[in-house]
């Protein structure tokens, strides 16, 4: 049963895939809804009536280009506070007040990744490290203030999609594809340092994801049709094992199993284990556009 609904036009060109977007998960909150558009329109809703609190056009107000596929760096939310990348000449990184939208900080002129923030595992909610185009920041939620900052993507053609993974012990894994690789950083709320850097996993725009001490993720971009997919040891960053020529695909764990989501609509199940891939089962999802 519907109990609301609410339509929010947008603009945007869409550069390299124009299709309708959104790219952003919506962020839910104790009683509202975080919207950030393709656009670059904020919204904040309602939860139980949809009701538009307040919108802000960010991509507008600080000057931001909208990026090969439009905007699609999804917001955190850290109490009473969100923290956009905008990528704008006006601010890069954008922190907004839950209740009214208004501007708390903006810091650093840093283009805008297709990636989302999060919070340190150990902050508290004290600071976040924020993914741009070309950088990986750790900022101050309270005032933006910059504790450090690690080189990560660069200004060609290239995109940093993937979200950042926490592992154990303060460290933390970013893939990108575009010849930019993996990185490992060990990071906290007064330094970060990168402990291992490499290929092992370059991943367009998908997540991976951890089980146990190794890492299960697809590798390659949508448009060379190359992917594949791999389980890969967090200890000393080896292949444990590579399924080649499988589609694009996202992944989520749940309970003792590993979902996958294939671009071409399978879904199909494993279980995680480094000695070879294990598939459960497989089917393919009703057609459309996964």
């Amino acid at each position: 049963k519907e109990i609301w609904s609410q339509t929010l036009p947008t603009t945007f060109f869409g550069g390299m895939d124009a299709d309708k977007g959104p790219r952003c998960v919506p962020t839910i909150t104790e009683d509202g809804v975080m919207l950030y558009d393709s656009g670059g329109e904020a919204h904040f809703l309602e939860r139980a009536t949809g009701k538009v609190r307040w919108s802000r056009k960010l991509l507008q107000e600080y000057q931001a280009e909208e990026g090969f596929f439009g905007v699609g760096s999804t917001p955190i939310v850290v109490k009473d506070r969100v923290i956009i990348v905008v990528g704008g000449r006006k601010g890069g990184v954008v922190c907004l007040g839950l209740v009214d939208g208004k501007t708390l900080w903006s810091v650093t002129k840093e283009e805008a990744s297709y990636t989302s923030p999060i919070l340190l595992s150990d902050s508290q909610g004290d600071v976040a490290m924020v993914p741009t185009r070309t950088s990986i920041l750790g900022l101050a939620v309270a005032d933006g203030k910059e504790i450090w900052k690690l080189p990560f993507g660069k200004k060609s053609q290239s995109v940093v999609a993937a979200t950042p993974l926490r592992l154990s012990g303060n460290r933390y894994f970013l893939t990108a594809a575009y010849d930019v690789g993996n990185v490992v950083l060990e990071a906290n709320e007064t330094k970060a340092n990168v402990i291992d850097r490499g290929e092992i996993l370059s991943s367009q725009y998908a997540t991976p994801v951890q089980f146990g001490d190794y890492l299960y993720g697809c590798d390659g971009r949508e448009d060379f049709n190359n992917g594949s997919y791999k389980c890969i040891s967090t200890k000393d960053w080896k292949v444990a094992w590579e399924e080649k020529d499988t589609p694009i695909s996202h992944s989520i764990v749940v309970g003792d199993k590993i979902l996958v989501t294939g671009v071409d609509g399978t879904l199909k199940a494993f279980r995680p284990d480094p000695k070879g891939y294990q598939e459960l089962w497989k089917v393919d999802l009703p057609k459309g556009v996964y």
